[in-house]
């Protein structure tokens, strides 16, 4: 999977998701045997940011999902 550079709708996120990010990138480039650890971490984050905390955008949600976890 290629992960291009982060765009603007990635500014300011909480700590826990851009921690989140960089696990699963990490995971990623070392083809990990934890990824779907690493995966379902960071879906976790996305909602939780989104539903909970309030802290991103529906839309920012729907970016994140499709840029690394491959939502359509």
């Amino acid at each position: 999977m290629n992960i291009p550079e982060k765009e603007t709708w990635e500014n300011e996120l909480p700590s826990y998701l851009v921690n989140d990010i960089d696990a699963y990138i990490q995971g990623l480039k070392e083809n990990s045997s934890l990824l779907d650890c690493y995966y379902d971490e960071l879906y976790g984050s996305i909602n939780i940011a989104y539903c909970t905390d309030n802290c991103i955008t529906y839309e920012q949600a729907v970016y994140l999902r499709q840029r690394y976890l491959g939502y359509e």
